[in-house]
């Protein structure tokens, strides 16, 4: 089986993205539970703590999952996000959620430090996201940067991102983040 590589730190200009730990089990539960962010996840978490370390430790033992927090240049946690289902050369990208107060420029380079890390290391070719159709900024999100709609339900509208489409955009994506 193959063992993949887990990144230390993934450092952009605005965030750095780390993995999980046990530690982070209580910033977790709070940012998922939030009320106002709750209502945008697919699937609802326990609030239970021992719980939230239990899912982090068996990501961090995970071939197939990458549980990152999304941290500012101060190294305080103000967010996270997941590279998971990892099959093949596919994976799925979502979990993303912010604090009240983040900025822009750290609400957007975390995500595509993560895709870039998915695609350009871990060698992965095709993304694959759920999002809920109440959530227009991530839709928005999602068409601006080139994921394309591949499928809706009654609740769900599923992207993917190819490869060669994120590759070919990324720099103007993170000019643009970056406000070059």
């Amino acid at each position: 089986m193959k063992i993949l590589q887990k990144p230390e730190t993934l450092q952009g200009k605005f965030v750095n993205l780390r993995l999980a730990t046990q530690q982070d089990a209580e910033f977790m539960l709070a940012l998922r539970n939030n009320p106002k962010k709750a209502k945008c996840f697919c699937h609802t978490v326990s609030n239970d703590i021992e719980q939230q370390q239990a899912f982090i430790r068996k990501s961090l033992e995970s071939e197939s999952e990458y549980l990152l927090i999304i941290e500012n240049k101060n190294h305080e946690p103000i967010g996270m996000t997941s590279i998971y289902n990892i099959e093949g050369t596919s994976y799925t990208g979502g979990r993303w959620a912010m604090q009240d107060g983040s900025s822009a420029e750290e609400m957007l380079e975390a995500p595509l430090l993560g895709d870039g890390y998915a695609f350009n290391v871990l060698g992965m070719e095709i993304k694959k996201c759920d999002v809920l159709k109440t959530n227009k900024k991530v839709i928005r999100w999602h068409k601006i940067t080139g994921h394309e709609v591949v499928g809706e339900d009654e609740n769900e509208i599923y992207f993917i991102l190819k490869k060669d489409i994120f590759n070919s955009q990324k720099e103007k994506f993170f000019n643009w983040v970056r406000g070059e």
